[in-house]
């Protein structure tokens, strides 16, 4: 099986609900299209990815290891009843 969720695959999946986004904020007239677009191209850049990148990684580790913290050992023992 090929590892179909990459870098291009999850930019791809941002810009397009920064799209859907910004077609909701159009259609109630919140904003127009000029400036979605200035805004979309300023958070699709490689710094912007780059950065929600690294803290996403960041929250990710954070949160995996509190969950196997409380896992209980995987030493093929069986814990002790308290």
């Amino acid at each position: 099986m090929t590892n179909w969720l990459n870098a291009n695959t999850i930019q791809g999946i941002i810009r397009a609900l920064l799209t859907f986004g910004a077609g909701i904020l159009v259609a109630k007239g919140i904003s127009n299209k000029e400036h979605l677009d200035s805004v979309i191209s300023t958070l699709t850049s490689d710094e912007t990815i780059g950065a929600f990148t690294t803290v996403s990684t960041i929250i990710w580790s954070v949160l995996h290891k509190q969950s196997t913290a409380a896992a209980p050992a995987a030493s093929g023992t069986i814990p002790a009843a308290k």
